[in-house]
Parts: C-alpha cells; structure tokens; sequence
C-alpha cells in the first residue's frame, strides 16, 4: 500500500471547525513497481482504504468509514495507457481519529 499525507509544512495540520486537527491522507495499492515480485497492481483506492482502516480499527483507534461525501467518485476502470492501473472511488472519505 501506498499511503500519502498531506499537511501544511508550517503547522503539521489543517484546523478544521468541525473535526478540529485534521491531515488529509490518499491510499492506493502499488505493487510490483521495480520493488516486489508480480503481479503488478496499480490503484484500487477503495480497497486500500478498507486495508488502512482495518488496520488502525484493529488498534483500537476510531474508525468512520465513508464518512465524508467528496462528490469526486471514480467508477471501476483500468486505465487505457497501463491495464495494471485501475481506477476505482465510491466518491466518499474514511476518518480515523488518532488517539
């Protein structure tokens, strides 16, 4: 998996009025990208999704699946470029809160 987190350098976090200190994180699979063995597998959001919030559901930390509406869903398609890419976005954000 590949994850990425996103917050302004200055401060280490976006203040939000309702969810207060907040980063901002992507996920997608990566696999076989000249670092493991094939196949490879590029993409698939929601399914890393659902891996970085068993992971830190299983923790114990709290876990809000779908949570946020984002309106930017992608539907399920490999990319016509590189078969190995597939898009795929229900449109909708988990939150975790970090204890």
């Amino acid at each position: 998996m590949h994850v990425r987190l996103y917050a302004p350098a200055v401060a280490d976090r976006f203040v939000d009025p309702v969810f207060g200190s907040v980063v901002i994180g992507t996920t997608h699979l990566d696999r076989a990208d000249g670092c493991s063995k094939p196949p490879t597998v590029f993409g698939f959001s929601e399914e890393a999704e659902r891996r970085v919030a068993a992971i830190f559901q299983q923790r114990g930390w709290r876990v809000q699946r779908n949570r946020l509406l984002l309106d930017n869903a992608e539907p399920y398609r490999r990319d016509v470029t590189d078969p190995a890419h597939v898009w795929w976005s229900d449109g909708r954000a988990t939150v975790i809160t970090v204890p």
